[in-house]
């Protein structure tokens, strides 16, 4: 709870406040990378060199696709600070979710942070945000309808499920497809805004999908059962 949603919300939102678009995309890109390292250094576990190759063509990915709108990166900031310690909090609370007791549900789990976290966080936004009035605007049916989408589907089914992928897979095996995040998202804007979509961003997206099947561990299955098949 304190990790995953409290600490890491609230950073966050302070962060997004202080830094650009394009800052806080690349250093929430780098998530997998510091979750990698968490692994290896409190988990003690084991990434071959061509899943670790993987995680950094993924992240190449997150960084050419945040600059291919042509944003540029801002200059240095507290956002950036914030932000950093936003994506260092959810990734280790995914190592504390892969410690859980095997017979204590992550799901469950999930249903304990979003409510203690929530309690959490709305007691921080009256320091941080003193204009309660603007609660009034969630009441607009459009708003109120992203609100909705985003609070029950985004996040609470979507943490429910990589919660629970957490600790049966492990945080290195699903840390990586948190960049698919940009994917989707990036589709997304074309979608339902009608944003164009530049070279740069073919590329990274392609990049990211690369990272995603090495860092999985995918081709190095297959490579090894072809190995093993030769060898056979």
């Amino acid at each position: 709870t304190i990790f995953n949603v409290a600490m890491h919300h609230t950073f966050l939102a302070i962060g997004l406040t202080k830094t650009s678009g394009a800052n806080a995309s690349i250093i929430l890109g780098g998530a997998p990378l510091v979750t990698m390292l968490f692994a290896i250094l409190l988990l003690r576990q084991h990434i071959s060199k061509l899943r670790m190759l993987g995680f950094f063509i993924g992240f190449i990915g997150i960084v050419t696709t945040s600059l291919a709108s042509g944003d540029g990166l801002s200059s240095f900031s507290s956002g950036d600070i914030f932000i950093f310690l936003s994506m260092a909090m959810q990734a280790f609370s995914f190592i504390l979710i892969s410690k859980l007791n095997p017979t204590f549900d992550p799901r469950l789990l999930t249903g304990y942070m979003l409510v203690v976290g929530a309690v959490f966080i709305f007691t921080v936004s009256f320091f941080i945000e003193r204009d309660v009035g603007q609660i009034t605007k969630l009441f607009e049916p459009k708003l109120g309808s992203i609100f909705l989408f985003s609070a029950i589907i985004a996040t609470a089914f979507g943490h429910m499920v990589y919660n629970y992928a957490v600790k049966h897979v492990g945080p290195t095996e699903t840390a990586i497809f948190v960049n698919l995040n940009t994917f989707f998202a990036l589709f997304g804007t074309v979608l339902f805004l009608g944003e164009t979509l530049y070279k740069g961003h073919y590329i990274g997206l392609a990049l990211i999908v690369i990272g995603v099947f090495v860092g999985s561990g995918t081709v190095d299955y297959v490579w090894r059962r072809r190995r093993g098949k030769r060898a056979y």
